[in-house]
Formats: C-alpha cells, sequence, structure tokens
C-alpha cells in the first residue's frame, strides 16, 4: 500500500513538492502515484525539466525542514518573481517549520539578488 512520505505537501500542485526523506517502499510507490519522478539533486534544472515534460518533482532533506524550505523557497523566487523574503515568508506559511537557519535564510535572500 502507498503512503505519504513525513511531512509531504504540495508547494505548487502538481508541478513541486516537499517532504521528509522517503523510507519505506510504500512511500516511494506514493511518490510515483503522484506523478514525481525526481528527488532533489540538481533541483531548479530538474524541476524545469521535470515540468517541461509534466511530471512533478519532491523535495527533501532528512525531515522535510530546512534544506528542504530553502531549496522550495528558491523556486518560487525564480518561478513566482517573489522576493527572498517574500519566498520565505510563503513557504513558512505553506510548510511550518521550514527554513530552520539564519544562513538558510541568507541563501534564499542571496539567490534573489542573483536573479533580480
Amino acid at each position: 500500500m502507498a503512503s505519504a512520505p513525513h511531512n509531504f505537501s504540495w508547494v505548487d500542485q502538481d508541478k513541486v513538492a516537499g517532504l521528509g526523506l522517503p523510507r519505506m517502499p510504500g512511500e516511494y510507490r506514493y511518490l510515483l502515484e503522484n506523478n514525481i519522478k525526481h528527488l532533489i539533486d540538481r533541483f531548479l534544472s530538474i524541476v524545469e525539466e521535470a515540468n517541461a515534460k509534466g511530471e512533478g518533482v519532491a523535495v527533501h532533506c532528512m525531515h522535510g525542514h530546512g534544506r528542504t524550505g530553502t531549496m522550495l523557497a528558491c523556486y518560487l523566487v525564480k518561478t513566482r518573481k517573489m522576493s527572498g523574503i517574500d519566498a520565505i515568508n510563503e513557504i513558512r506559511r505553506l510548510r511550518s517549520g521550514s527554513i530552520e537557519t539564519n544562513e538558510q535564510e541568507k541563501a534564499v535572500v542571496r539567490f534573489y539578488q542573483r536573479t533580480k
């Protein structure tokens, strides 16, 4: 039986989701059944390539909060043209506990500064 991995939620429905690290076979089946065929590695380029094919991307770290939230915020900066601070706030609204450290916040803001 397929079951959602710990802390799974869509940030952009059917395009990109955050989650804790999948551990059980049923959790991987859940991802495949929801058309998520890529787990985070080279995030932004993979998201773009996968979405162009109509595929979703799952973003994870150990628990789906800090590093996951950081990458998801960068996704919002790129795709929704949000500022770094606005993207951080939106991810925290969608996924409480996300982006845990000042360094992670700074990474999102720096990414925004490079893209504006």
